[in-house]
Order: C-alpha cells, then structure tokens, then sequence
C-alpha cells in the first residue's frame, strides 16, 4: 500500500511540474507560426542529432559497465545498453522510477545484483554531477554576462558550487582512505532504524565501496574519466548540429560556445522531476534562445520542442521493443548471490 501511494506520488509530481512548465513554455503560443518554422527545419541534422544523443547514451553504458565490472565481468555490452534504456523509458513516464527499473531489467536479463546496479548508478550520478559543475565553470568563463541574466551572482554560486564540490571530493578521499567506515556506518544504522533491512544496507555499502574504490583504480579510472568527457562532448556536438536545422534564423549563426550555454540549460531542464524533462526543457531552452541569444520566440520553441524530441522518440520506441524482448521474449538469469 504504502509504495503504491509513493508510486503514485512521483507520477502526480511529475505530471504537476510537466503541466507547469508546459504552461510557461507555451503561453503566448502561436500554433500557425509555430506550424509553419516547424515545416521549414531541416530534417538532416535533427536526425543526426538524434543519433549523436543515442551514441552518447551507448557510450553511457560502457561507463556504466566498467563500474559493474567487479560484481559482474561476463555482462555484455547489449545487456548494459538495454538496461539503461529502459530505465530512461520508464523515467519518460515516472520521473525518478527509471533507477530501479535499470537495476530491475539488468538484474532479469543478466542475473546481476540489483544491490550492485544501484549501487553503481549511485556513482554514475556523482559522475554526471561532477560533469555538470566542470560544464558550469565553462559557462561561466565563456557567458558570464549572460549567465548573470538568469543568475544574481554567478560568481558568489560559482564559489558556493566549488564548496559543494570540495565537500563531495573531501568525503571520497575519506571514504577511499579508509572504506571499512561506510560499512561501520551502514552497520550501525541498520541495527539502530532498520533492523529488517541490516544486511541489504550491509550488501549496499560493500558495492557502493567497491565501486568508488574502484574509480581510484588506474585500469578503471582512465576509461570511466575518457568516456565521461566524450559522453558530455557527444551531447555538446548533438546540440550544435541542430543550429543547421535552421538555416532561415538567427540560431543558424550560433556555434559551440552557445551550444554549450544551451546545453547547461538542458541539463537544468532534465533535472526537474518532469516526465521525460517535458516541459521543463522546452521553457529553460526556449528561455535560453529568446531572453539571452534574442532568437524569436516562436523558433527558440521549435527548437527547444526538437532538442526534447531527438531525446525522447528514439528512446520511447527502442525502450517499448527492449521491454517486451526482456520481459517476454529473454528468459530471466538467476543469480548465485541472492537480492534481499
């Protein structure tokens, strides 16, 4: 009972910031004008683009690979990639579900741990958010004034980043140093609240070390640091690509240095609980192009319905057909090491 209310929690959440932002997006919508940019674009580089956001979700799953490499060396990389489609599938519908649903469908078709998978996607998140405070020190070199548009004092949340950031390698470094703590601390907050659930915490916090421990290991960093800096490379160029899908505006004449504020303002999009980023995407990137780059708002909002697009299609249709092969068609692999 109480998941499903919690389930049902995130989907009304969802559908209330996807209403919202929908709203802000859109009002003042033009339809005729928004109709006729729309059959203008240049279909070649949307479709590009959307095979550099696929490539970039491939290259994702090879990261996310080399983390599950201890609990798992015989996944392959089709299991990998399938897994974490899924999960983006299923957080195009219920924002925040798509983690579980990964650790779930990898845990069917390879017999991987679903303690392990969560345990690494914990650390492909602290991954990306170290991606995200590197993309924002490249804004705020390349647009400060722009970036004080939308930002009070982009300098002073610069430093207040840095903060974040310094915390967040301090407690590595102290975790890294001496991993029997987090099992400590796993321990005792097992026997202390969760009594029941003592020994998943346990398996938990023994992946989790595993995996961050693994990150200070040459044979791992080295890759994991190179696909994450291709992975957000690969984004940045599926953004550029789209300025050519507007040869008739202001947002053809664009390059890689707006391509890189307009990506920073998708990452913010993608980060509100909204199904799939709608809405939230489409108001911050149409924001983006109008307010700051002064594009006309009726093509700043077919572009941002594009950059939404080149995402969300390709990943619904493969995440429906990589559902019914793992859930009907693939016979579920038992794993040795029994979930709790």
């Amino acid at each position: 009972m109480f998941k499903g209310n919690k389930l049902f929690r995130k989907i009304l959440l969802g559908i209330l910031f996807l209403a919202f932002f929908l709203w802000l997006a859109f009002k003042g919508f033009d339809g005729k004008k928004f109709i006729e940019i729309f059959q203008k674009v240049e279909w070649t580089p949307i479709f590009f683009s959307s095979f550099l956001v696929m490539l970039a979700h491939y290259l994702r799953s090879l990261r996310w690979k080399f983390l599950l490499r201890k609990s798992n060396k015989d996944i392959s990389k089709f299991e990998v990639f399938s897994a974490l489609i899924v999960g983006y599938f299923v957080n195009s519908f219920v924002p925040r579900m798509g983690e579980f649903a990964r650790a779930f469908f990898l845990k069917r078709i390879s017999g991987t741990s679903s303690v392990a998978s969560l345990s690494s996607i914990v650390i492909d998140r602290i991954l990306d958010l170290f991606a995200l405070l590197g993309l924002f020190l490249v804004i705020l070199i390349l647009h400060y004034s722009k970036l004080s548009m939308i930002i009070p004092s982009p300098i002073y949340s610069f430093g207040l980043l840095i903060g974040i950031t310094s915390l967040l390698l301090g407690v590595t470094y102290y975790i890294y140093r001496d991993p029997s703590r987090i099992s400590k601390f796993a321990n005792k907050l097992g026997t202390k609240f969760f009594p029941k659930r003592e020994l998943t915490l346990a398996k938990t916090s023994r992946n989790f070390i595993e995996g961050l421990t693994g990150l200070f290991d040459r044979t791992l960093f080295i890759p994991i640091f190179s696909l994450t800096i291709l992975i957000w490379f690969v984004y940045l160029l599926s953004v550029w690509i789209l300025f050519y899908a507007f040869p008739f505006s202001k947002i053809f004449s664009m390059g890689f240095t707006e391509a890189f504020f307009l990506m920073f303002m998708l990452s913010i999009g993608v980060m509100i609980p909204s199904p799939a980023g709608t809405g939230s995407i489409h108001y911050f990137v149409s924001f983006a192009l109008t307010n700051i780059f002064l594009s006309n708002p009726n093509e700043s909002l077919v572009f941002a319905t594009i950059v939404h697009g080149v995402g969300f299609v390709p990943v619904v249709f493969m995440g429906i057909f990589l559902c019914f092969w793992g859930l009907f068609l693939k016979s579920e692999v038992k794993f040795e090491d029994k979930d709790i």
